[in-house]
């Protein structure tokens, strides 16, 4: 798989309705995937009240975060804590580390189908936009 496909896989399972409004701007991630056969470049920002996502490297950023795909896929679902990640140096965050830390909980709001788990009392849902 190319870095774009599994950018595009991730985008549709976390991204695409994520909302990063609740950040305090600016805000502005830069996302470094490091796996040698997919890795690449994408960012996340809320300037002005807009969440963006792209593929696309970013200059001004308030937070660059290294990682693989399989740990940040590992933290998207909930199966891996981000701090714990950055203390073992699966994660690498420069920058303002409080950003990281919004964007995973930010990005984990959306689960991806067939792997949320029913709050008690809830209906299943997927948020739409």
């Amino acid at each position: 798989m190319t870095f774009l496909e599994h950018y595009g896989e991730m985008y549709k399972r976390y991204g695409a309705s994520a909302d990063l409004t609740g950040i305090k701007p600016p805000f502005a991630a830069q996302i470094t995937v490091t796996d040698r056969a997919d890795g690449g470049v994408f960012y996340a920002t809320n300037i002005g009240g807009e969440t963006k996502i792209a593929p696309y490297d970013y200059r001004d950023r308030t937070v660059a975060i290294s990682t693989t795909w399989e740990t940040l896929e590992a933290m998207l679902r909930g199966e891996k804590d981000p701090v714990r990640a950055f203390l073992s140096g699966e994660v690498d965050a420069e920058g303002n580390v409080d950003h990281a830390l919004a964007l995973v909980k930010a990005l984990k709001k959306k689960k991806p189908k067939g792997t949320a788990k029913k709050a008690e009392g809830q209906p299943e849902t997927e948020r739409q936009t």
